[in-house]
């Protein structure tokens, strides 16, 4: 039973219905070398009765898909000195 001006309303009609979101998903990584991997994951989410009051559309699925090269610049080593200057 949905709290407010409209308790037991189930349906889409108004925003004051009971309702729900769900959502889930997942992702996966591979490490190509050293310095290569790739992933990819996807997320999916859905708004269903009093939730889904003013959504365009009540389902919705985000793909990724990337991968990452990771490079190392080296520079040379700074100078340290002793405290005492030596």
């Amino acid at each position: 039973m949905a709290p407010g001006s409209r308790p037991g309303c189930s349906t889409i009609a108004h925003s004051t219905c009971s309702g729900g979101l769900d959502a889930f998903s997942f992702d996966a990584d591979y490490r190509f070398t050293k310095h290569f991997d790739a992933y990819l994951g996807a997320m999916y989410s859905g708004v269903h009765d009093g939730a889904a009051s003013g959504y365009l559309t009540t389902n919705n699925i985000n793909p990724t898909l990337a991968w990452r090269l990771q490079v190392l610049i080296s520079r040379p080593d700074t100078v340290r000195y002793n405290s005492d200057g030596d």
